[in-house]
């Protein structure tokens, strides 16, 4: 009889080691120790068996200040939070609080960064060119400095001056030519 009940026994371990498995958080995105260069606007947590409605997790600054995350998700042993608007450049730290599918509470921390490269908006660019581009005709038509105002002055009346001078010489030469015909 001792048989029996110790090949029973064993049977019932060999095909069903989840029986005595504790479930534990097996994968995260993004994971512990990752650097994010990307906007993030959700965090999963996997784990490795099923867990129970009302895990949750808080997220937290690099300064201790949470961060709000506006749902969660428990699928099977799938723990997704949804948050309100990506996160910025920091280190955050996820604080989980989970229940397994056998009644155990899990819980842990892990930490992760966000470096994304700063970008500028369109709008901000465009904006800058448009400004740039009127101070440039702003200063093109109106000068500011006394030496540019010189310098347009001298530019703007040189070709009347070599007129003048070319005009002058003509009628110096048609005068002396009209001058000596006449002797």
């Amino acid at each position: 009889m001792k048989k029996i009940i110790l090949s029973a026994f064993a049977l019932f371990l060999l095909f069903s080691p989840q029986a005595f498995a504790h479930t534990y958080l097996d994968v995260t995105t993004p994971a512990d120790g990752d650097i994010v260069t990307t906007d993030i606007q959700s965090i999963e947590l996997n784990y490795s068996g099923k867990i129970e409605e009302g895990s949750f997790f808080t997220l937290e600054d690099s300064e201790g200040n949470e961060i709000p995350v506006s749902s969660f998700t428990v699928d099977n042993g799938k723990l997704t939070g949804q948050l309100e608007e990506p996160l910025k450049n920091d280190v955050y730290t996820v604080k989980w609080n989970s229940i397994s599918q056998d009644g155990h509470p899990l819980s842990g921390h892990y930490s992760f960064t966000v470096d994304k490269v700063e970008t500028e908006s369109i709008e901000e660019v465009k904006t800058e060119d448009l400004a740039d581009i009127e101070n440039i005709e702003l200063e093109s038509e109106n000068p500011t400095s006394p030496v540019e105002v010189e310098k347009d002055k001298q530019n703007s009346s040189s070709p009347l001056v070599i007129a003048g001078v070319i005009l002058g010489v003509l009628i110096a030469i048609s005068a002396v030519v009209l001058w000596k015909r006449k002797k």
